[in-house]
Parts: C-alpha cells; structure tokens; sequence
C-alpha cells in the first residue's frame, strides 16, 4: 500500500526555508504544488486504504483496523489542511514549521502502512501473508518512484518496509527452526529486494540527470536557433533594402524612359532592361515570402474580390509570351465566375506561377487554364503539354530550391522557389495543389481551396467612366529621400503624373517643412540620416495633436518591405507603403488614395492602406 505522498516539498529542508527568501518560496511552492496534487486525490487513497483494511479485519480485528483506518484517514484529511495552509502568504519561518509538519505527517502515514502489513502477516492466513508480501513491495515501490531524487527522504521512508521485510524474514526463519538454509534463503531475499530498490534509485536519478540534460541541451538548441532566426530575418531584412535601392533607379528610369519618344530599338532594349529588372524583383519577392512563410508571419488578406479580374490579369500578363511561343493560351473561368471572399494577391501569385511555369516547359502546344466550382471549393487547373514530369521526380517536385536536375536549371533556369511557395499559399488558405504528368505528354496542376462565393459580377465600367472617376492627383507633396539616384527616379516619375514635388534629404528636413508649409501628401523614406523616417513620423503626428492641425497623410516609400516592417510603419502613424522599386501605378494609386479626404473614405478617419 503507498504512503501519504510528499513530492519535492520534502525535498525542502526547514534550515533552508527559515534561511528563505524569494528563492526558499519559489521551492516550496513548487513542492507544494506536487503534495497538493497528490493530497487532493482523496478518494482513491480512501479506497486503497479500505482494501487494506478489509484484509486486516480478518487478521487483527475490527478494532484495531478501525484505529488504524481513522489514524490513515485523519492524515489524509491533515495533507489537504496543509495544502490549504501552504496557498496562503507565509513568512520563510512559518513556511519551515509547515514542511515540518508534512515530514512529521509523511512519515508516521508511512510507518503505520508498513506497521498494518506487519500485523496481517504475524495473525492473518496464507492469503493474508501473501497480500501482505505484495503490499509492502508495492509501497517500496511507490517510496523508490517518489522519492529517488532525494537520497535521505527515499532512505527515511523506505526504511518501514525494510524492516517489514527483516521482520517477515526473521518470522520465517523462526518457523523453520533457524535452519541455516533458511536464514541465508531470508536474508538473501531482504538484501536482493533492498538492493533491488538502491539499484533502481541509483538508475532513476541517472536517467532524472540525463532527462535534465537533454531538457538543458533542448533550450540551448532552442535558443541558437530563435537566434539563428533573428540573425536571417535581420539578414534578409537588409539585403532587400541594399537590392531594391539600386534596383528602383533601374526600374524606376526604365519606367520613365518608356513614356519618351523612342525608337523601336531603343524600346526593345529598354524592354529587355526592364523585364530583367523585374526578373531579379520577383526572385527578391520569392525569397521573402519564403522567409515569411517559413517564420509564420505570412498573413491572409480577406476581402471580396472577382475571380474573373484574377484570373484575366494573369492571363494578359503571360498573352505575348504565349504569341512569342506560337502556343495556343485559352481561359476558361465560366464555370466559376462570381464575387468570392479571400486573398487574391495570393491567389493571383499562385495562379501567376503556375502558368509561367507551363510557359517555360512547353515548347509546342497549348496551355489551358479552366475554374470550375465544386460546392464551397474553388479549383483552378492549369494543363500544358510540355515535356512533362517522370513519376519518380513528382516526390520533389514541390521541395525548395529543387529544380528536379541540374540540366532543368541550366536550360529553363528559376530559382525553384515557385512551386514551393504555391504549395504553401496554398496550405495557409486550407486548401492544395496536386499534380498530374506524363512524361513527354504535360502537366496539369490543380489547385482547390475553399472559398466562399458572395454573388455575382458587378456589371463592368466603362473606359470614359473609370477615367471620370480618377480624381485630379495635383496635390502639394513633401518627399523626404536621401539617396540622390531615388530622388531623381521620384521626381521623374512623379512629373510625368502632374506632380512638382518638393524633396528634401532626411528626416529632420522633412519636419522643418511640413512646419513651414501645407502638404497634401507627405513620401516618406525610412532609412536617412540625421532624423530617420519613422522618428521624422512621430514628431509630426505629436506636433499635430500640439497644434491641432489636420492630419496630413505619409506614405511610407521605402525598400524595407518586409511584413514586420511595414507593420512598425503604421504603428508610427504612416497611412500607407510603398514598396521600392516604385512602380509607377503603385505611386499613382497611392496618391489618388491620399487626395481622398479621411471622412471620404469608407468608416471615416484615416485608413492604413499597403499600396
């Protein structure tokens, strides 16, 4: 039968108790919180002590087994006074008397465990002798599992069973007439059991130590590789800005370039100086997502969204490709037309990589991309009849930065990051992508995810009336860039929109004139010296509330665009972002969102707007 449990409170001297502080209750509490858990299990134990005692009433008695049963349950009912006692405020001294007192408890429940055994093998039967055999070697047991992590308690309270074993040892050598056969048989069979017990102490602590090791060596890889983390995100977080810096004089001249009268030679160069730009962006994107997916910090938008806006621009987007080609390049969305509920960014990238890659594997042929809807699951296939995947590489074929051979790289190059980046998107909007290929035959790749669908189209405007609503963009615009090439890729694009703005070199400029002057818009870099963008933010949101001016609004332009990012800019009080290399429609739409007056928008006040 086990004893009265004490957990690691026993563990707890009452020298270092009284010795307290922070430490010393931090110690008993948590020892505490293992006593009580056991002193709250009252029924079991009253049952296990019934048992006990249903044997004992045929051996001792009823009276003394009912002393003893009123003595066992009175320490149960003592352990559940002691855990009530220990969740209230103590000072160390009192905390010290009250592990006393659980010692004190501990140890008489244990002794008069061992000393109930002791009287059902002295007057009970051979069923009674057996039981009592079992019992004490079970109530070892219990003393071995709870106790093996501190050496004098486990000693302390198996020391009742070891002499319940000497006892019946000694009984039985008695009955034999000390016959010497008997008394090593005895003896040997005490000393196995107790070292039995020591043994097992010894290999439980060992493994406690290793378990704690293992724990110990588990948070310092887990740690190294928070940090590991960290450093890759500060990594990539700078990479991106010092890529996309020179990357938007690039893109940002070739931009406006294509506006000026050129030659068709000069426009096919600039078109291949423009595309490569755009190569290196998306392969900067793809690495970004990647990392965000990966950190789980990769969010979906929900909103409403036509699917057939999704799906004509990623069709229009790879049309003169496919001419280029000679490929046959078909949409099929009737089956799924309608106003559906989700992220279509994301869908919209899925949808843009797999049809550039049924674009770069297919020589002669076609593509065909069909939506169909099956109840709340939205599928969209894309089939090409390329050259097709061979049954042992389907297994990779979604694995990052796997390109299935080297020979694959060499000739359709990629980064092997597209397929990856689907599955996952894919994954996040609950749903999958599948494929089905032959070699030499093509592919066809399927996606479904659950979206709901919320009506039908909206009738489309036409080109005068879009162009009505376009509201007039000549607005007062404060830019603060400091990079001389940016500022002349802003303010080119920005006159080519109707736009004179006025550009200063850092964030403490930026400042002095939104002071001096009225701003419809203030372009914001976040990266300057002096007075950074988001420091340049908060002094004019504070000196706005100072003076009760009208909030003007900032739009974060900037190459830090990672997600985090981009949340730190609206926690400034930016409005919105632009991510550079600017794209000129992205400026464009942002302007346009700023010349909105606040009450305009839909809910009123100022909304935080990722352009």
């Amino acid at each position: 039968m086990v004893p009265t449990k004490g957990g690691l409170l026993l563990s707890v001297s009452a020298d270092s108790a009284a010795a307290g502080g922070t430490a010393a209750r931090q110690g008993l509490s948590q020892g505490m919180r293992l006593y009580g858990a056991s002193a709250r299990n009252v029924w079991p134990r009253m049952i296990a002590s019934s048992a006990v005692a249903a044997v004992a009433v045929q051996s001792i008695g009823p009276v003394w087994t009912g002393a003893w049963l009123v003595a066992i349950w009175a320490g149960l009912l003592v352990g559940m006074r002691l855990v009530m006692e220990f969740e209230r405020p103590h000072s160390p001294a009192v905390l010290a008397r009250l592990t006393g007192v659980v010692s004190l408890n501990n140890a008489v429940s244990t002794i008069l465990q061992a000393g109930i055994l002791v009287g059902i093998w002295a007057w009970g039967d051979e069923l009674g002798k057996a039981f009592a055999i079992v019992a004490a070697f079970v109530g070892a047991a219990y003393v071995l599992l709870q106790y093996y992590a501190d050496l004098n308690r486990f000693r302390m309270l198996l020391a009742p069973y070891i002499g319940t074993f000497l006892f019946i040892a000694y009984d039985l050598a008695h009955r034999t007439g000390w016959r010497l056969a008997a008394i090593l048989t005895c003896l040997a069979g005490v000393v196995s059991m107790t070292n039995f017990f020591f043994l097992s102490r010894r290999m439980l602590d060992r493994s406690r130590s290793a378990l704690r090791k293992a724990r110990a060596q588990a948070r310092e890889g887990e740690v190294a590789a928070e940090a590991a983390n960290a450093a890759k995100s500060t990594f990539l977080a700078t990479m991106s800005h010092e890529i996309r810096t020179p990357l938007n004089g690039v893109l940002g001249m070739a931009q406006a370039m294509a506006g000026d009268e050129l030659s068709d030679r000069q426009r096919d160069r600039l078109s291949v100086i423009h595309r490569s730009g755009e190569a290196l962006l998306a392969i900067l994107n793809d690495v970004l997502d990647l990392s965000k997916i990966e950190a789980g910090k990769l969010e979906l938008e929900h909103m409403e969204f036509e699917l057939a806006d999704v799906a004509r621009g990623a069709y229009s987007a790879f049309t003169a490709l496919a001419n280029k080609k000679g490929l046959s390049f078909a949409l099929d969305i009737e089956r799924a037309r309608g106003r559906y509920m989700g992220d279509p960014t994301r869908l919209r990238q899925i949808l843009y990589n797999l049809i550039s890659n049924a674009l770069k594997f297919t020589e002669q042929g076609e593509i065909r991309v069909t939506a169909v809807r099956d109840g709340d699951i939205l599928q969209i296939s894309v089939a090409d009849t390329g050259v097709g995947i061979a049954p042992e590489s389907l297994g990779k074929l979604f694995a990052k930065f796997d390109q299935l051979d080297s020979s694959t790289t060499r000739r359709f190059g990629g980064t092997g990051l597209g397929l990856a980046i689907c599955r996952e998107l894919a994954s996040l909007m609950s749903g999958e992508i599948t494929v089905q290929s032959d070699l030499g035959l093509g592919s066809t790749f399927i996606l479904r995810v659950p979206l709901d669908r919320v009506g039908d189209e909206r009738p489309v405007a036409t080109v005068a009336e879009a162009r009505a609503e376009q509201p007039d963009i000549a607005m007062r615009v404060l830019a603060a860039e400091d990079n001389a090439v940016n500022q002349l890729v802003l303010k080119t694009l920005l006159h080519q929109m109707g736009v004179d703005p006025v550009v200063v070199e850092n964030g403490k400029l930026a400042v002095e004139a939104w002071e001096a002057g009225d701003w419809d818009v203030i372009l914001m870099d976040v990266q300057m010296p002096v007075m950074d963008g988001l420091t340049a933010t908060a002094a004019i949101r504070n000196r706005e509330a100072d003076l009760d001016r009208p909030r003007t609004p900032i739009i974060a332009l900037t190459a830090n665009a990672m997600s985090h990012q981009v949340e730190q800019y609206f926690t400034a009080g930016m409005d919105g972002h632009v991510a550079k290399p600017i794209q000129a429609a992205e400026l464009f739409e942002a302007l346009t969102r700023a010349a909105v007056p606040p009450q305009a928008k839909p809910g009123g006040g100022s909304q935080q707007e990722v352009a």
